[in-house]
């Protein structure tokens, strides 16, 4: 299992942004969403006990969270490895890098993506309804390097 970084704003202006984010998890159900992906891949049958979420009060709730999913890998038996990789190389990574745990925080917070695979052209993520979905992989791309993009805009609508 994996994990990187993204942040963006909410607002979807398009039906396949809006199905993405409607498969957003929050920080205080990671627990189940995690064991739920291991489940889901066929890695692990689960925790010995409740696995909960990382502490709300954190002072850097990013790094708390990765300190937090490294421990609850190794509570269900798996390895967990963080990963960072350049803007045109996300493609590849989530095509390959399945089941992963897609940080992203938006107006809602610091919440997460499960992706459980890819094919096609599609990511199949886990909802918090726990259910599998699919969506574009090009809607997820983007949404994930949004906030790389939006400082940007500025400059390139003045160049325009």
């Amino acid at each position: 299992m994996s994990h990187g970084t993204a942040a963006t704003e909410t607002t979807a202006t398009d039906p396949a942004t809006a199905d993405l984010l409607a498969q957003w998890w929050p920080v205080a159900r990671l627990g189940e969403g995690l064991e739920a992906l291991a489940r889901h891949s066929g890695l692990s049958a689960g925790a010995a006990l409740p696995l909960g979420a990382p502490p709300a009060d954190a002072d850097d709730p990013a790094s708390e969270a990765r300190r937090w999913i490294d421990w609850a890998g190794r509570q269900l038996g798996l390895e967990v490895v963080a990963i960072d990789a350049p803007v045109p190389g996300l493609p590849a990574l989530l095509r390959g890098a399945a089941p992963v745990v897609l940080p992203y925080a938006d107006a809602r917070g610091l919440g997460f993506f499960l992706l459980l695979g890819c094919r096609g052209g599609r990511a199949r993520l886990l909802g918090p309804d726990l259910q599998a979905r699919r969506c574009p992989l090009e809607t997820l791309r983007a949404s994930l390097c949004q906030h790389l993009a939006a400082p940007l805009l500025p400059e390139v609508e003045a160049l325009l």
